[in-house]
């Protein structure tokens, strides 16, 4: 299916895949008691089947030294790199300034969900470098599994095929040891 500008704004609520047609921040999800208050949006259930978009790492060779105590932050910072492949590279006609641009618009798309005040700890997404990876990847774990950064990544590829759209290993947002990456 061909978008128009390319890109679907959709938001995920325990499972559920919300296609937002507007595009309006005003009209943002309201949640009361798990039930979705919206006359704009089209509900989208995940395939079964499907629950092999979140990998268990194996643990921590550098765990932090003490254990955390007192209140959370207010928000976080959390900063990633991006690198998209071939063939996003490819779907934009070997234009790496259309695919950041594109990049660009996803990453603020998700911005304002990720900083929703429904949080209780709203994330502020930073974007360091962009950059092409000379690789063809879709989101699985064979892929995942394949890279090891040494901080935060995100990988974009075209893969659009069915059932999952992204994948990551759990809770390695701050990991230096090869497991802080997600492929969308």
């Amino acid at each position: 299916m061909l978008l128009p500008g390319g890109l679907m704004d959709v938001l995920l609520v325990d499972g559920a895949t919300y296609d937002i047609k507007d595009g309006s921040e005003t009209s943002f999800i309201g949640i009361e008691d798990d039930v979705l208050y919206t006359s704009s949006r089209k509900k989208r259930q995940v395939p079964t089947g499907t629950d092999d978009d979140v990998l268990i790492p194996p643990a921590n060779p550098s765990p932090v030294a003490a254990a955390f105590t007192g209140p959370l932050p207010e928000r976080v910072i959390l900063k990633t790199d991006i690198k998209y492949d071939n063939s996003l590279l490819e779907h934009f006609g070997g234009s790496h300034s259309k695919a950041k641009q594109w990049i660009s618009r996803v990453v603020e798309l998700t911005k304002p969900r990720m900083a929703h005040r429904s949080l209780t700890m709203p994330i502020t997404i930073q974007v360091g470098q962009m950059d092409h990876t000379n690789a063809v990847l879709e989101a699985n774990g064979e892929n995942i599994r394949s890279l090891r950064p040494r901080k935060l990544t995100s990988y974009f590829c075209k893969d659009i095929g069915g059932g999952v759209v992204g994948v990551a290993y759990l809770g390695t947002a701050c990991r230096n040891d090869g497991y802080a990456a997600n492929i969308n």
